[in-house]
């Protein structure tokens, strides 16, 4: 793993002391709870490793408003993969050589043309890759005199080659004063600008991408212990939604003569993904608080979008009391005890209509001289498990400390992928001051 060096400058001086005074302030005025995480994210087959610190301050001004304040900051490290030309460089001559077909190759297509391989030899490789994530979230709750809530949210994180800004608001209306039912109004639009490439390796430019989301539910008490919300939701991405960093293989006939000859015809480019998407689902959730000290939470997820993608999602979450759970008695004079987390999550997706496996042999991971192409095995056809258990433990009645352990798996559909797996492990405390 690379390691991250960090300069402590006189403006990250400046902005510590300013994140401090913002905590400080926010623990004085209202009723707030501070909490610090970090996670340890680490994927198979020596990819991506994410360190994750993260400040959470959450405070109530009265009972007419919530406020929460999240900062970030991620290392990241470690390497993607993406197809590459396997055949290294031998001599000036063949430089010259692979410049020349690189340039005829671009003479008669318009797309993204990166590399060349003599030999026609190209495999899925790692990248190295190290970078810095630092974002803020700010979000804002009012309740009127009927209780209504109405939610603000903006945030902002950053890149080295990439940056992104949202802002979305949503409304929650009770029925009738029982407060039995409610119905909830929301949208979001996210601003993202990313460095990519223009001609070649060396040249880049900043593209823009946007996303609009709206969603509408209701929810609806069934009992005196459960809850269940069903939701509508849409979205409509557009701009520049590449990932410039994936690269595909295009068959380019430079001499037209009908031919493909895979010596000197099959070319590098850059992944090229449609310049809008727009997708729909629904969500549902039942909340059950069973005898009185388990929570369960069950959940499903459906979503559909013009890319041909179809996905649904199913998870579990349980709020179980570790005395309870082990059938003890809570001991006398604790008002809070250990409670254990456990979560299961099932994902699966059908392939995106411009996507072909990267791992496939002979011709068929080769793509035509121009439309939508990706060989991300992200917008393959794959299902994923998410196991997770989880605790929290409040040492004190304000101290309370949690963490969390997960592994994801997935499998892919096709037998020449490997399959995919990742851990993580997160550790936190958090404290609320009265």
């Amino acid at each position: 793993m690379a390691g991250v060096v960090v300069v402590v400058t006189k403006k990250l001086q400046r902005s510590i002391a300013a994140v401090l005074l913002l905590v400080f302030s926010a623990v004085v005025i209202a009723e707030t709870t501070v909490g610090y995480h970090v996670l340890r994210y680490v994927e198979g087959d020596d990819r991506v490793k994410v360190t994750d610190h993260a400040v959470s301050i959450k405070g109530k001004k009265g009972v007419d408003y919530d406020y929460s304040i999240d900062l970030g900051y991620d290392a990241i490290s470690g390497a993607s993969p993406t197809l590459r030309s396997k055949t290294p460089t031998v001599s000036a001559d063949d430089s010259r050589n692979r410049i020349a077909k690189l340039d005829a190759a671009r003479k008669v297509s318009n797309k993204l043309i990166l590399g060349y391989d003599p030999n026609g030899e190209y495999q899925v490789e790692k990248v190295d890759l190290t970078d810095i994530r630092r974002s803020i979230n700010l979000s804002l709750t009012s309740r009127d005199e009927l209780r209504n809530e109405t939610t603000v949210t903006a945030g902002y994180s950053k890149e080295s080659d990439y940056s992104s800004s949202s802002i979305s608001a949503s409304k929650l209306w009770w029925a009738d004063r029982r407060k039995n039912r409610s119905y909830t109004l929301g949208g979001s639009y996210i601003y993202n600008e990313s460095y990519v490439f223009n001609g070649s390796y060396a040249d880049q430019i900043i593209d823009k991408n946007y996303a609009f989301d709206i969603e509408a539910g209701i929810n609806q008490t069934l009992s005196a212990s459960s809850t269940a919300t069903v939701s509508l939701f849409a979205s409509h991405d557009s701009g520049y939604l590449s990932n410039h960093y994936q690269t595909i293989l295009r068959a380019i006939d430079v001499n037209r003569d009908g031919v493909i000859d895979r010596f000197n015809e099959v070319f590098l480019a850059g992944e090229l993904r449609p310049e809008k998407r727009v997708g729909k689902g629904v969500n549902a959730s039942w909340i059950k608080q069973w005898d009185s000290w388990i929570t369960s939470q069950l959940g499903y997820r459906f979503f559909d979008d013009d890319w041909g993608i179809t996905s649904h999602t199913m998870a579990v979450n349980l709020d179980v009391p570790f005395y309870g759970f082990f059938g003890l008695n809570k001991p006398k004079g604790r008002s809070a005890q250990w409670s254990l987390l456990p979560a299961y999550r099932y994902y699966s997706q059908s392939q995106a209509f411009f996507y072909k496996n990267p791992y496939a042999i002979n011709q068929q991971a080769l793509f035509g001289e121009s439309g939508p192409a990706s060989s991300d095995e992200r917008l393959s056809e794959f299902v994923a498990h998410r196991f997770e258990l989880g605790a929290q433990y409040p040492v004190i009645k304000s101290l309370t400390l949690d963490f969390s352990v997960a592994h994801y798996f997935q499998q892919n559909s096709e037998k020449q992928n490997s399959d995919f797996s990742a851990n993580w492990l997160m550790l936190g405390v958090s404290y609320k001051h009265k």
